[in-house]
């Protein structure tokens, strides 16, 4: 059977790639021009066509019509969709200087729509909505102003509640432009300072920024500090590493440059590091926009000007989420994800960005990324890459003859002798006569170390294999293995005492479907070895590895068990015993993946891991376990930082069920038959509030369920971070006077308790 070699580890660049003479300068003039101030003819940048209209339309909303919102001062602290270990940062932050008690103005003449608290989040939020359907949100404040207040609570007493959401349904509540409707504090994350939002109709967070009112004064270009080009699988390589490779940048002001002229074989995508600084900003965030040109035709374009709320934690996939767990850097992708869905993207395709000979060509490419903020600063980064061509070689061999097949991609096939001082060239073979079949008597060669190496069209040459016949013994031919999964391939390191006597065959079987795997040649006695997984690989496959050391074919056999799940399809996980069942949607990972179900036991019953657990997920799967027996105090649990996203009820099935997100985790189920717990302490002469504590350590408190009464009196509450407890505060039940303080509570699964005490 012909076996499938690829590109091995050595490289040749042209010599006047390396000239950092040869690249395009070019300056940025206003907002769309271009000068070619050093290098050849200049290449403006082609504008991609677009087949259909973006998404996001500035004209939604009178972009002149707000205000900013505070008296609190002009300087930003932070952008709109800057990096949070769980989402795009939704708006913008404005310094307060550390203190609290600032005016906070309606951004917009408008209605009251919503208005909660959200412990280490937001603090006391509030929103508008406006005529066009657009809402302003402002976060972490001391206090509503006493009109809002008022309005807040009598909403509250509408929906027989004393605390948690609450929402206006209709346009009862106007507030005008300019009308302070809060005051700045320091509540929920965070030190003081004030957070603010535009969203749109469907509550999507749009860019403040793109408002002249609501940005800060900008005179200052991007500033380029790291650029990383990455492989895009396992089976590609970046100057002849299967990993990331980090670049040094060059340059300044509104200038940059990568000096290096790096090799890409296979696919690859680009990373950037930039910061973008502002005259009254503190901050660095990313740039508002990114392109990035090959050869003058744009390829990719990255802009800020909204996400879907419901794609926030999507940082982990617009962002790298390897290295910032290594904490080497927050950057940004140039290149679409496979699952990614995040409008800020522009194309559509998949193939978005990606540096490949399949969609760009093989050879030199000149690559210009281009970043600008709001106010129309560019900066530009050039970088020389060379794209190798696909090379691939195919080889059997009977008894000593050793036959061999080039595709296309190759102009020259060689067979090159190990020397005293090098490589020493024994045959070589142009393009047709390659393509066609060459043959070679490998017993001449008794002895001796041989490697085949195809060249293209660039001139760049590509080790894909080593023979070495008669130098081996069966005794020495003890396979040494490591093994890892990546994404949806699996990946062997393959090592022998002595050289394999010809390139290793790989195969991997499951459930009657039998795939190649490719090889890649470090050494005569090193390969690297990389196997697919597909939609319907689910549960146990063999892999096979056939060799020689010497003249005698060897197997090695090894099993590996898995659930592959599509980006573009989903897949599902399923426990031998048919108990635990996770299912998968379109686009619920942002990549293919291999994922390994592992069952445990421990006192309160099984448990289902799941991984990879550091790979960020892009939706929210679906887990339901089969219990024992079904109550409905049951649901399925997982300890952070998988995020539970609810209980969720399968209509004529026993099965327990429940959402997750983030990240993959373990699962069980936990039963409640309890409501949460309630204590209250008061001590009326002293004016003092009435403190309430409400826990639950098992299902979780329904914040949205306490209702407070002094005997037939619905009163609302409020949150004490610093203490955390809930509070009447004395204005609230000093008219009321004393009385039977009742306090109810529900948990997650709807176990109600209810506390009483006379006053």
């Amino acid at each position: 059977m012909p076996v499938s070699l690829s590109r091995g580890r050595r490289r040749n660049v042209n010599p006047s790639l390396r000239s950092t003479g040869i690249f395009l300068l070019i300056l940025v003039i206003g907002t769309s021009g271009y000068m070619l101030l050093h290098g050849g003819d200049a290449v403006i940048p082609d504008e991609p066509e677009r087949t259909e209209s973006e998404r996001y339309d500035t004209t939604e909303t009178d972009l002149d019509d707000y205000m900013w919102p505070t008296n609190a001062g002009h300087t930003r602290t932070s952008d709109f969709a800057e990096f949070r270990s769980t989402h795009f940062h939704a708006g913008i932050d404005i310094s307060t200087g550390g203190k609290t008690g600032y005016d906070i103005y309606a951004a917009r003449a408008g209605w009251l729509h919503s208005a909660y608290f959200e412990p280490a989040g937001y603090g006391w939020f509030l929103v508008l909505r406006h005529a066009d359907g657009y809402h302003t949100c402002y976060a972490h404040l001391e206090r509503y102003s006493d009109r809002v207040l008022n309005a807040f609570r009598e909403q509250l007493r509408k929906d027989d509640r004393s605390y948690g959401y609450v929402r206006w349904t209709d346009d009862t509540v106007r507030v005008s432009k300019g009308e302070v409707i809060a005051y700045s504090g320091k509540t929920g994350a965070g030190p003081a300072h004030i957070h603010f939002e535009v969203r749109d109709r469907d509550f999507n967070p749009v860019n403040p920024g793109l408002s002249r009112n609501l940005r800060p004064r900008d005179s200052i270009p991007p500033e380029m500090r790291q650029l990383c080009i990455v492989p895009l699988d396992a089976s590609s390589s970046v100057d002849g590493k299967f990993d990331q490779q980090m670049y040094r940048v060059a340059g300044g002001g509104s200038s940059w440059r990568v000096k290096a002229v790096p090799v890409i074989s296979g696919r690859a995508g680009l990373m950037l590091r930039a910061h973008d600084r502002a005259n009254t900003a503190s901050d660095y965030p990313t740039p508002y926009k990114i392109t990035l040109y090959a050869d003058g035709k744009e390829i990719l374009s990255t802009v800020s000007n909204r996400f879907s709320d419901s794609l926030g934690f999507h940082i982990r996939i617009d962002r790298d989420n390897a290295l910032m767990r290594k904490k080497k850097g927050e950057l940004r992708k140039l290149y679409r994800e496979e699952g990614n869905v995040l409008e800020t993207y522009w194309p559509r395709d998949i193939e978005a960005g990606v540096l490949s000979a399949a969609h760009l060509g093989a050879g030199e490419k000149r690559l210009m990324v281009i970043a600008e903020d709001l106010s129309g600063n560019r900066s530009m980064l050039t970088v020389t890459v060379l794209i190798e061509s696909d090379m691939q070689l195919e080889h059997k061999q009977s008894g000593s003859v050793l036959t061999m097949y080039t595709n296309d991609a190759c102009r020259q096939l060689l067979i090159e002798e190990k020397g005293t001082r090098g490589w020493d060239l024994l045959r070589r073979w142009d393009a047709d006569m390659a393509m066609r079949g060459t043959e070679l008597d490998l017993a001449r060669y008794r002895g001796r170390t041989l490697r085949a190496v195809t060249i293209d069209s660039t001139g760049n040459s590509t080790v894909q294999g080593y023979w070495t016949p008669g130098v081996g013994k069966r005794s020495a031919g003890r396979l040494y293995t490591k093994h890892y999964i990546h994404f949806d391939e699996i990946i062997y390191d393959l090592k022998l005492a002595v050289p394999f006597a010809a390139p290793p065959k790989v195969e991997i079987a499951q459930a009657g479907v039998v795939k190649p795997g490719r090889v890649f040649p470090f050494a005569p006695d090193h390969y690297r070895a990389v196997l697919p997984t597909w939609p319907g690989f689910a549960g146990a496959g063999e892999v096979r590895v056939t060799y020689s050391a010497g003249r005698n074919p060897i197997t090695w056999t090894d099993k590996v068990e898995g659930f592959h799940i599509s980006a573009a399809y989903g897949g599902q996980l399923r426990s031998p015993d048919g108990r635990f069942v996770m299912s998968f949607a379109p686009n619920d990972v942002y990549r293919s993946m291999l994922c390994i179900l592992t069952p445990s036991s421990d006192s309160v019953g099984t448990r289902w891991s799941v991984g990879p657990s550091d790979i960020p997920l892009a939706g929210r799967p679906l887990v339901s376990i089969l219990p024992s027996k079904r109550s409905a105090s049951m649901m399925v649990t997982a300890p952070r930082p998988t995020k539970n996203y609810g209980k969720v009820d399968i209509p004529n099935s026993p099965a327990v069920a429940g959402r997750f997100g983030r990240w993959l985790g373990s699962y069980g189920l936990l039963q409640d038959d309890v409501g949460p717990e309630i204590s209250a302490g008061f001590a009326f002469r002293s004016r003092e509030p009435i403190r309430i504590h409400v826990s639950d350590n098992a299902s979780g408190v329904d914040w949205s369920s306490i209702a407070v009464y002094i005997d037939k009196f619905l009163v609302p509450v409020e949150y004490d971070e610093r203490r955390d407890v809930l509070f009447v505060p004395y204005d609230v039940y000093k008219d009321i006077g004393k009385g039977m303080l009742t306090i109810r509570a529900k948990d997650r699964l709807g176990n109600v308790s209810v506390f009483k005490k006379n006053m």
